[in-house]
């Protein structure tokens, strides 16, 4: 039995909150479609206060009212009166008009719940990382047809594909990692970070691991976002949604580049839609046109498109995909202070760096062995601008012995002859590359040589962490190519100038090392004395000397008022002189000296966390020294 609790209002537990069981009853529905509402709802159990080690689950009754008007629960009462008349033809064998009940079957629509757990479309995009990890697992998996429905399936695995090629349209793509559970990836939607996992190319076993019941209602909530998403996203660039898709590369092993229908229309001998602009404006033209015209006139075109795009994806890479005519010339302020300039610098650079590696594979043309994941490579090498194509690929953009291919990715040790005018390299240049903002030596990644460390993007590293040797290499390689040196080099000696000026101006500069460390103990004298740092400037010599004979002599009683004084006035004024002197005398800790209580806490936890990354780092330090030494033993 619930305990009796009240609250401040006098409300007792039972008005705030029910067990499942009384849920169950004032909805009216069992326990799977139960669970299934709530999951559908975003409703979840509570552990009030009160309740201890009891075993009964409880949910706020304000949840329970506000579902008890959902539109779904008609829905499944239609669908339980659909099941019972299917149960009742199959029980006397009338299986004709159980095939009509079976086509008829009701669906449950979800889409009023979209519009009311997702006001905007900020939020959905927000909530997209379990939703994709899992549609991207059910897409991966196979041996599911006998557990969901087939269209469903197909719902999922194209909804998938369209959301990958938006990324790859808009180049949103930013970080990927390849872990033991599957490949990471982060692509920058409408201002978020939005991450999910891809599961690798593998069997799995799904018998009696998971609730396919509860999996189902997931899955089918999270269809119905993915497309509202998809649909938002497509509309806000401008793009047909759902894109049009070709079947002769569906059929094939073509993945992302069904939605190419330009290319298979070519591949397939038919015509493109330049061509047939060319073929209207013949056949609106009064004077004939031969067949040996028509293929000229097509094949002129088609150079003038392959000339224009080259020209576009060079001038992209040289210029970091934008226009130097068009760009804003920047100015610099007059009265901008360094911190405001190396801030401004900062982002100039931040940016040019995410133009940059919107075309980091452009103008290259790669080519995947068999043995290499083709799935993830083409998605991440046509997400930055780059082509690609492999042996199993319906229409290829270019042969395996084509003269445009400028790398080759291997995942085995060499064997035969190699193609001169190609560099081979293993797939982990593609996924490093792509982490560092450039591309890296490929010397690195050599077929057969070893490996320099994946190293995770997602880390971040602050102050007294371990800090990986390959993180430093391909740091200072991107300051080295990158890095403005001019401008560091300017801001670097404004600064050096200033502060010789400010140095001199106080005249510490023309005092040798004891005398510096008097002045800076008189100025710290003062400002316990309280007198602010100006009006110490202002004073003169003897007035300085004043305030600090002034300080150094003894404050309280002397030594013959202390010994007619009484015993507990000699203990006050004991107590008395040592508070001062220790008010006075110069504090080590002077960040915490004029803090208050709590936030002399705050600063020692901030302190105390500081050390234990520095303990931790020296730890994998010497970790690291120990087997390094070892390893050359």
């Amino acid at each position: 039995m619930a305990p009796k609790l009240r609250n401040k209002k006098g409300d007792t537990f039972a008005r705030k909150y029910f067990t499942r069981t009384k849920a169950m009853r004032k909805l009216g529905l069992s326990v799977g479609n139960f669970r299934r509402l709530c999951i559908l709802k975003g409703v979840f159990p509570r552990a009030p206060k009160g309740s201890g080690s009891s075993s009964q689950v409880y949910y706020l009754a304000k949840d329970i009212k506000f579902l008890a008007h959902d539109p779904l629960l008609q829905s499944f009462q239609k669908e339980h009166r659909h099941f019972k008349q299917m149960k009742s033809a199959l029980g006397v064998r009338d299986f004709k008009k159980l095939n009509e009940l079976v086509a008829r079957r009701p669906s449950i629509s979800v889409s009023h719940i979209i519009r009311e757990r997702y006001p905007t479309f900020v939020d959905a995009i927000r909530d997209l990382d379990d939703a994709l990890s899992l549609m991207f697992l059910f897409a991966s998996v196979e041996r599911l047809h006998y557990r969901y429905q087939p269209a469903l399936l197909s719902s999922i695995e194209f909804s998938t594909l369209h959301f990958l090629n938006y990324v790859v349209k808009t180049s949103s793509l930013k970080k990927v990692f390849i872990s033991i559970k599957g490949i990471y990836y982060q692509a920058a939607i409408m201002g978020q970070n939005v991450t999910w996992i891809v599961p690798h190319r593998a069997k799995v076993d799904t018998e009696l691991i998971v609730n396919h019941t509860i999996l189902h209602s997931f899955v089918q909530f999270y269809d119905t976002l993915l497309k509202f998403v998809n649909f938002k996203l497509y509309a806000t660039k401008e793009m047909p949604y759902p894109p049009e898709v070709s079947e002769t590369l569906r059929a094939g092993d073509a993945m992302l580049d069904i939605f190419n229908v330009e290319a298979a229309a070519a591949d397939d001998g038919g015509m493109s839609p330049a061509e047939n602009a060319v073929s209207e404006e013949a056949a609106a033209s009064e004077a004939p046109i031969t067949d040996d015209d028509m293929r000229s006139r097509i094949d002129s075109l088609r150079a003038t498109i392959e000339s224009r795009a080259e020209e576009e994806s060079a001038l992209v890479a040289a210029t970091g995909g934008k226009d130097d005519e068009n760009e804003l010339d920047e100015f610099e302020e007059d009265d901008e202070d360094e911190e405001a300039r190396v801030k401004r610098l900062a982002a100039r650079q931040a940016k040019k760096a995410r133009q940059r590696k919107k075309c980091l594979f452009a103008g290259l043309n790669i080519w995947l062995n068999r043995e290499t994941p083709v799935d993830s490579l083409q998605f991440v090498v046509k997400a930055l601008k780059g082509e690609v194509a492999w042996e199993t690929h319906p229409a290829p953009a270019f042969a395996l012995d084509s003269p445009r291919i400028t790398h080759h990715i291997i995942d085995r040790p060499m064997a035969g002859k190699t193609i001169a005018g190609r560099v081979y390299v293993q797939p982990q240049w593609v996924y490093d590359s792509v982490n560092a903002g450039f591309l890296l030596p490929t010397e690195w990644y050599a077929p057969g040589a070893a490996l320099p460390p994946h190293l995770s993007p997602f880390e971040e590293y602050a102050e007294g962490d371990h800090v990986p040797d390959q993180y430093k290499v391909i740091t200072d390689l991107k300051n080295e190519l990158f890095a403005s040196e001019e401008v560091k080099a300017k801001l670097a000696a404004k600064a050096k100038a200033k502060a010789l000026e400010e140095a001199r101006a106080t005249g510490i500069l023309s005092l040798d090392d004891a005398q510096r460390e008097q002045v800076y103990s008189e100025e710290l004298l003062a400002e316990q004395l309280g007198i602010p740092y100006t009006r110490w400037a202002k004073m003169s010599e003897e007035e300085r000397e004043a305030v600090v004979k002034n300080a150094a002599e003894p404050i309280g009683p002397s030594h013959s008022d202390d010994d007619a004084a009484p015993a507990g006035d000699k203990t006050k004024a004991k107590r008395k002189r040592v508070s001062k002197q220790q008010t006075r005398s110069v504090d080590d800790n002077l960040d915490t000296i004029m803090l208050s209580k709590n936030k002399r806490r705050k600063y020692n936890s901030v302190i105390n966390k500081r050390e234990s990354r520095k303990r931790k780092a020296d730890m994998l330090a010497s970790r690291k020294a120990a087997l390094e030494a070892k390893a050359n033993k």
